[in-house]
Order: structure tokens, then C-alpha cells, then sequence
């Protein structure tokens, strides 16, 4: 067993760890970043879908690109649909793994010290002990960082409060010929996935990644299956996960920093943490830096938080308000919201104003339609 010191310990190497490694190497800190995958497989539940601005974020270009997405078909329960289309690409469709190893390269290329295969068991004050070549090794550093997802066990391990508001995500690859391959297609209904939606989405040519998504923890697997059954789709393995769709009370405790799903920095309204999680490096990284080259108290790391909430987390707040009313919602209102919503004009705001990174932007549209209010007054 031996012990190595470095200014900051990243515990979890995907996207948010590797970016937010990279960042805090570049102000030349010392930075270990460990990570218990020894190759790049594809996550989980991970769609792989970004928006334009994460993929700048990101630091990565269209290499990773395996699609534009200009719109989508929403589905309703009764199976009416409406389309939504833009005339400049909305999302990219990423090759995950691909996106994974580049990022966790460069924070090599940057002078991280990067320990692939490497298990994170326990942490002691400033200690990490870590699994590694078969053997146990700790690691010393004035901060630790969790990165390592929604299970986080450097959350667990220095008490943090759990993140209660989780969903079950599952999805699977199949031989998929799309009505058209630069549009994605999401399913609303309490029958299909309660209190969230399911989703099919053109990857490779041919294929499509199919998901779903359902705070119905125990019977998640079952749904999912219905859902694939009734449209004759053949599934691959399928994969599973949680997803935080709430952030933690906490993000900083003592000397221990969270961050991305770790924190629970996920949009309650689709799901996805990449972008959330990126907007939280750029301000981790202002803090860490300067907690470490001024040798600054522990209660300076607040800051992080405090800017955190007061940004990104605004909007989080409000897409979890928007999550809590749509869940509100029985199958017959859905039938009707989307046949309200299927007006030229407001189809139109619709593809103009939609954001995936900022949702609450297109209600903010749409709340003062006088079609959206004078079609829902039809309604039975």
C-alpha cells in the first residue's frame, strides 16, 4: 500500500469528472482523476443527445457527431401526434463512448494524473482508498471531488443527504428505419411511462437507441417491455439506471465537493445531466482554485454552491416546477394539450423558442398565446 498527495481527487472519469479535471489542471493544480472503467462502453442510460451549446461547452467538436436533430414527432396517449421542426439543428446525436475517451485523453494531454480501472472504496478525511492492480492504495488531497454519478459513494461515504426524487431509465439498442433520421420521437402517457415519457432516437444508420424512463421504480422493466412489444421492436441487452431528477440539499460537506449527478445537477424535464453538470465545472473550477492557491477555509467552497443555485439552478427550479404540473396531468388532459398545441403558429414558437438546456423559455412563449387559451376552452 502506498500514498500519493495531490491537490484535488476527481472520483468518477465520465464527461463532468474528465471536464472539470481538465479545467482545474490548466490553472496548474495537481489533479487525480480516478475512474473505475478500464474501457469506454456505452453508459448505461445515456441518449447521447446535446445541444449545439453543450457540445461547445464540452471542448469537443462534431467528431463525436453521429446526428443532426432538427425536431420531433410527440406522441400522445390515444397516439395522436404532433411535429415539431426547426430549420437549424436543435440537438446532436453523440457517439457516447467516443465522447467519454476524448474527454478523459485530453485531461491526460493536460497533465492529470488519470487511473483507469481503479475503484474508489472509502474515504477518510483527506484520504481516498482506492482498488487498483489488486491491491489496496490510498491517495492524499485537500479536496475530493465526486463525480461518480447518481449512486455516488463519495456521497454516501461523507454523509451527504440522499437524493430521494429519482427515476428508473432504461434503454436498448435495436434495427430501427425512422419516418425521417434527422427527428427524434418521445411518447407521453401513464400507460407507457408514468410521470415521465418514452423515447426513441436515430443513432447509427439503421439504428436507434429506445428508452424509457419512469419514477415507477419496481415495475420500470415491465413497462419498458410493453412498450417495445407493442411496436414490434426486438430489444439488445437492455440497460438500467437511476436518474436524480432532484439536487441534493447539499453540494459541499467539509472538505468534499459534488458535482453533476453526484449533486443531483440533472434537468427534471428530460432527464439529462451533461449540460447542468458542464455549467457546473466553469464554476467549480473559479472556487477550487482559489480555495487551493490561497489556502482558504474549508466554508469557501459554499461558494461553489451559492453560485451554482443562483444560475443553472434557477433554471432546474423551474423545470422542476414544470416536471411536478405535468405530472399532475391524467392521459385525457395530454390527448387535449397536444391537440391545443398542434397550431401552425404555435408549432411554430415551438420549433423557434424550444431549448432543451432552458425548457422554461418556450412556456414562457407560450403562456401568453391567445390560441393556446381559446382552443383549451373547448375542452370537456
Amino acid at each position: 500500500m502506498g500514498s500519493k498527495l495531490y491537490e484535488v481527487i476527481v472520483v468518477g472519469g465520465g464527461p463532468i469528472g474528465s471536464v472539470l479535471s481538465t479545467r482545474l489542471a490548466q490553472h496548474g493544480l495537481r489533479v487525480l482523476l480516478v475512474e473505475r472503467r478500464s474501457s469506454f462502453t456505452p453508459p448505461f442510460r445515456c441518449t447521447g443527445l446535446i445541444s449545439p451549446r453543450c457540445l461547445k461547452l464540452s471542448g469537443l467538436g462534431k467528431e463525436v457527431v453521429l446526428r443532426e436533430i432538427r425536431g420531433g414527432y410527440i406522441y400522445a396517449p390515444n397516439g395522436y401526434s404532433i411535429q415539431v421542426e426547426s430549420t437549424t439543428p436543435k440537438l446532436y446525436v453523440i457517439d457516447r463512448p467516443r465522447f467519454d475517451k476524448l474527454l478523459i485523453e485530453r485531461a491526460a494531454d493536460t497533465g492529470v494524473d488519470v487511473w483507469l480501472g481503479c475503484k474508489f472504496v472509502k474515504l477518510e478525511d483527506n484520504k481516498v482508498w482506492v482498488a487498483r492492480h489488486g491491491s489496496y492504495t490510498t491517495v492524499t488531497g485537500r479536496l475530493i471531488v465526486g463525480a461518480d454519478g447518481a449512486n455516488s459513494k463519495v456521497a454516501s461515504c461523507a454523509g451527504f443527504p440522499p437524493i430521494r426524487n429519482v427515476l428508473i431509465g432504461l434503454q436498448t439498442v435495436v434495427p430501427y428505419r425512422p419516418k425521417r433520421d434527422d427527428f427524434v420521437e418521445i411518447f407521453l402517457g401513464r400507460s407507457i411511462a408514468p410521470n415521465f415519457f418514452a423515447w426513441i432516437v436515430p443513432a447509427e444508420d439503421g439504428v436507434a437507441r429506445v428508452g424509457l424512463a419512469t419514477d415507477r421504480i419496481a415495475a420500470g422493466y415491465r413497462y419498458f417491455m410493453n412498450f417495445l412489444q407493442a411496436r414490434n421492436l426486438q430489444p439488445q441487452s437492455v440497460r438500467s439506471g437511476l436518474i436524480p431528477i432532484e439536487t441534493r440539499r447539499r453540494f459541499v460537506q467539509g472538505n468534499v465537493l459534488l458535482i453533476g449527478d453526484a449533486a443531483g445537477q440533472v434537468k427534471p424535464t428530460s432527464g439529462g445531466g451533461i449540460y447542468p453538470g458542464l455549467m457546473a465545472t466553469k464554476l467549480a473550477t473559479k472556487v477550487i482554485v482559489r480555495y487551493i492557491s490561497e489556502g482558504l477555509p474549508e466554508r469557501y467552497l459554499i461558494t461553489y454552491e451559492r453560485w451554482w443555485r443562483s444560475t443553472i439552478g434557477s433554471e432546474l427550479k423551474r423545470g422542476s416546477l414544470l416536471r411536478k404540473a405535468l405530472n399532475r396531468l391524467d392521459d385525457n388532459i395530454l390527448n387535449h394539450i397536444l391537440k391545443v398545441l398542434d397550431h401552425p403558429h404555435i408549432l411554430r414558437l415551438i420549433a423557434d423558442y424550444g431549448d432543451a438546456d432552458y425548457p422554461s423559455r418556450v412556456v414562457r412563449k407560450l403562456l401568453p398565446e391567445p390560441a393556446v387559451w381559446l382552443q383549451s376552452l373547448h375542452f370537456r
